[in-house]
């Protein structure tokens, strides 16, 4: 069969070549569309308008000298949400769940409150200070209000977006390759929360 092709001239070093060519690119063909396949998530336009959202990560929060951290979920879809925190050992400690009008939190002791804002329950159980119902936008870099929010002015840390809003100070001081948010501040005096994004999915 060789002897074939070779008398044939479909062995000679250029049809060779040109085969190893064809092959290499198809292998980067290949791998450019399994790159695109994988790449998940809005870019930094769209962001403002994904509504339903899943995000996992860390919290830790220093407030009123009060310090401590959770791993977290948070599941949104449209203005409906599920928050469970979970402490050592992946534990949960709380759920939280609710909707623009009213809110409930589901304790690992068994405790449960309702109220109409999640900021009252989380205050009464676990003595936090914390902008749930604006970290759904927060989380994404996104104001809740563009029109009454004002950009941090002066900062001097390395790739940091931030703006101003309902008497804290929210910055996106990271993203990952998707252009999610994946490291962000939100703080105010008395109050401080670094949020660590580990996982976004759509």
């Amino acid at each position: 069969m060789l002897r074939m092709l070779k008398k044939r001239g479909l062995l000679s070093v250029s049809n060779i070549q040109r085969a190893n060519w064809m092959c290499v690119c198809l292998l980067a063909f290949l791998t450019g569309c399994a790159t695109q396949k994988d790449a998940s998530g809005p870019d930094s336009q769209q962001l403002t308008q994904v509504t339903s959202w899943t995000a996992q990560g860390k919290l830790a929060y220093d407030v009123n000298g009060q310090r401590g951290n959770f791993s977290f979920r948070w599941i949104q879809s449209n203005h409906a949400y599920e928050i469970v925190l979970f402490g050592p050992l992946g534990i949960s400690v709380a759920t939280i769940t609710g909707n623009e009008v009213s809110a409930k939190i589901t304790t690992s002791e068994g405790q449960m409150l309702s109220a109409p804002r999640p900021e009252q329950l989380l205050q009464e159980t676990l003595g936090l200070d914390m902008p749930v119902s604006a970290m759904a936008d927060w989380l994404r870099g996104v104001p809740r209000n563009t029109d009454t929010s004002g950009k941090i002015e002066g900062s001097t840390k390395k790739a940091v977006e931030g703006f101003n809003e309902l008497g804290w100070q929210v910055e996106v001081q990271r993203r990952d390759k998707s252009m999610n948010p994946s490291r962000v501040r939100i703080s105010r005096p008395g109050a401080n929360f670094l949020v660590i994004v580990k996982g976004w999915s759509y």
